[in-house]
């Protein structure tokens, strides 16, 4: 069963495991009872939930399949290049001459 978020009077977010359809299931706005910190049975209610982590952000990255030192690419202190995707990677490859082992 999944987690549904639900409010209390006090603006604390609460967490509930509820059926994802059919009976039971949490509308979004509808009050219902849910155990708050310490146990206690509060009157709250469902929300929207929230992501709990945020979105992955793509970073550049340190290649180690790339000869150090090439020219015309940034590179990390130890000289390895920096590229930002796998796709920039194999083209650099591929105009180096490089194959992938």
């Amino acid at each position: 069963m999944p987690l549904y978020e639900f409010k209390t009077k006090d603006g604390r977010i609460l967490t509930k495991k509820c059926p994802a359809t059919g009976p039971g299931y949490p509308e979004v706005g509808t009050d219902h009872q849910v155990f708050d910190e310490m146990g206690r049975v509060v009157q709250a209610t469902r929300v929207m939930s929230v992501p709990q982590r945020p979105t992955q952000v793509w970073k550049p990255y340190i290649s180690s399949r790339l000869p150090r030192h090439m020219k015309g690419q940034p590179c990390a202190i130890d000289g390895k290049v920096i590229v930002n995707t796998q796709a920039q990677e194999r083209e650099i490859m591929a105009q180096g001459g490089f194959e992938r082992e």
